[in-house]
């Protein structure tokens, strides 16, 4: 199998990408609360947010286990991105 581009898709990357969508779309709502409770910016939370789940990309592999670990995985990696963010600003996390 080959992507646009014409590079050799593993069937891993294939799995990775069938599974970051699956978890973009459980956990996109629960994210972007998250980002704006910590943070309330709406701007920052965008940001935030843009940020988990690029994280969460770059980590795909590491989501093993029951779906609880997985959202608790998510949800943690939200509120600490956020965390530097508001820190970065100079929010009250400072």
């Amino acid at each position: 199998m080959t992507n646009e581009t014409g590079k050799t898709l593993e069937i891993t990357d294939v799995i990775e990408d069938v599974k970051f969508d699956a978890v973009y779309d459980e956990y996109k709502k629960l994210v972007m609360n998250t980002c704006l409770s910590v943070l309330n910016n709406k701007e920052l939370a965008e940001d935030a947010f843009q940020s988990t789940f690029i994280s969460v990309a770059q980590n795909i592999y590491k989501l093993k286990g029951t779906p609880d670990k997985v959202k608790k995985y998510i949800i943690k990696t939200a509120r600490n991105v956020a965390i530097d963010k508001d820190l970065f600003r100079g929010g009250r996390f400072f």
